[in-house]
């Protein structure tokens, strides 16, 4: 089975963990993700440790403005990080969060064949 694997910040990782964070954001997307892939998550500067994975609900794409304007209580990021992140975007993408698993054991990217913390969305055999 094919599933993407990304590296989201460890506040980010953390946020989705808690119930904060309901919506990953991207600036770019494959054209093949689709709503009930599964994204397995590499927490940055971990060693390559992925604490988790989560199922995409919905992937919708926005304006910025947009974007913020009708989610920022779902993105659990700051108002000045998000401007900076979206600066020069004409269109963002919501990954809406259905699901989400916490492994019960430790996980690195190198179990998965994966060499260094994924940069953009890579395909994982599992």
């Amino acid at each position: 089975m094919m599933v993407w694997m990304i590296t989201l910040k460890e506040e980010y990782c953390n946020a989705i963990l808690e119930g904060r964070k309901g919506i990953v954001i991207r600036t770019r997307i494959p054209r093949t993700l689709v709503a009930g892939d599964t994204i397995m998550v590499c927490m940055e500067g971990s060693k390559g440790r992925v604490p988790f994975f989560f199922v995409v609900d919905c992937v919708v794409a926005f304006s910025p403005k947009a974007l913020w304007t009708f989610n920022k209580h779902e993105l659990a990021i700051a108002e000045k990080d998000y401007l900076e992140y979206t600066k020069g975007q004409s269109v963002v993408y919501a990954l809406h969060i259905n699901y989400v698993y916490r492994y019960d054991r430790l996980w690195t990217i190198s179990d998965f064949g994966v060499r260094k913390e994924p940069q953009w969305f890579t395909e994982v055999e599992v």
